[in-house]
């Protein structure tokens, strides 16, 4: 399943510019907001671990992908009752921003490819 960052993105950017007072969605809705951006968050983890695995295990991006990586893993598997819909919604967000950096540090350390030379 590819990512369709820009979407979430967009979402991301929502969901933190909400004040917690002034937002008028239904808890249902925030809960909803919330598993959208778990999973997204999901598959991010899963394409972050991939760009670190072209990498070696020495570049700097690996250590901290894997720290942002274990954390977004350790939030979405702990269950907080009662939790805040609110809340749970903007700390997700954060979470995926966090995700977002990490993604982009190992994809940015990836060696450039050798072209190949023009036949002849």
């Amino acid at each position: 399943m590819p990512l369709d960052r820009a979407v979430h993105e967009r979402l991301v950017d929502t969901v933190l510019t909400w004040r917690e007072n002034s937002t008028v969605l239904p808890s249902a809705d925030l809960d909803q907001i919330t598993l959208q951006l778990t999973g997204y968050g999901r598959l991010l983890i899963r394409e972050t671990k991939a760009a670190c695995g072209r990498l070696p295990q020495t570049d700097p991006a690996v250590p901290l992908a894997h720290a942002a990586c274990a954390e977004a893993v350790r939030r979405f598997d702990t269950t907080h009752s009662p939790r805040d819909p609110f809340t749970a919604a903007q700390s997700t967000a954060r979470l995926v921003r966090a995700l977002h950096r990490a993604f982009d540090r190992a994809l940015a350390a990836w060696p450039e490819p050798v072209p190949k030379p023009p036949k002849p």
